[in-house]
């Protein structure tokens, strides 16, 4: 099924902005779409993806979420966004809502 997700940082900081991290973002994106597309059923919308400053939306389909997790762990530890995540809990970096 087609979903179309809002995913917000946790950390609303105003000195921080996605934008500035554009081609971070693409690449984890990219990898995510090739990694779990056999296993997790994962199509990534490449076209529908805007990055804005405190948050990211994009359409894609998916047969599980546990992808999820790993976009926002991949650009903290593989791509130095550790700022992006929750002040009070670094293992988490965004909020996800369908839209």
């Amino acid at each position: 099924m087609r979903r179309t997700y809002r995913i917000t940082l946790r950390n609303q900081d105003p000195t921080l902005d996605l934008r500035r991290w554009k081609t971070e973002i693409r690449d984890v994106i990219g990898f995510c779409q090739d990694s779990y597309a056999d296993t997790q059923g994962v199509r990534i919308y490449r076209e529908s993806l805007e990055i804005h400053q405190h948050e990211l939306t994009m359409e894609v389909e998916e047969k599980a979420k546990d992808w999820h997790a790993r976009l926002g762990w991949l650009l903290k530890n593989e791509h130095g966004m550790p700022q992006f995540c929750d002040p009070n809990n670094s293992n988490r970096m965004f909020n996800w809502a369908e839209l």
